[in-house]
């Protein structure tokens, strides 16, 4: 049995949509405007979103929730999997507590580990968590 380059893309894409359908409702998150993605490259280097979906990304790279049919379609694989060595990302996760507190402390120890190895951090700042507010690296 062989399969052509359509049949393939299409069966991948069959298996993301049907993932993300099986979530149901409007999603646990609001997404930036596309101009907000645009100044952040354009102002910060951005080209990286650690919480997106092939449906939503706005950039070539960016982290997922369900890897295993989300590759094929640009996906990284999930942010608490990813450990970059240096750049610039834009994180807006699901509005979920305990998903906003792993990022915070996953956010403090790529920070930590960039400055062990001498590699320039850029800080960030948030609200929601006092993991973020507090952090070493916020300025």
């Amino acid at each position: 049995f062989f399969c052509n380059k359509n049949d393939i893309f299409l069966k991948s894409l069959f298996r993301m949509v049907l993932r993300y359908d099986t979530l149901g409702g409007p999603g646990f998150q609001a997404s930036l405007p596309s101009a907000v993605f645009q100044v952040l490259k354009d102002t910060l280097g951005v080209d990286c979103e650690v919480f997106a979906s092939p449906l939503n990304c706005n950039y070539s790279y960016f982290c997922s929730l369900f890897p295993d049919t989300d590759v094929p379609f640009g996906s990284i694989g999930s942010f608490f999997d990813y450990y970059p060595d240096s750049g610039s990302f834009e994180a807006n996760p699901p509005f979920v507590h305990a998903v906003i507190v792993r990022m915070a402390k996953h956010i403090n120890s790529l920070l930590k580990r960039s400055q062990k190895t001498g590699k320039k951090q850029k800080s960030t700042k948030g609200e929601r968590s006092t993991l973020c507010t507090h952090s070493l690296f916020c300025r």
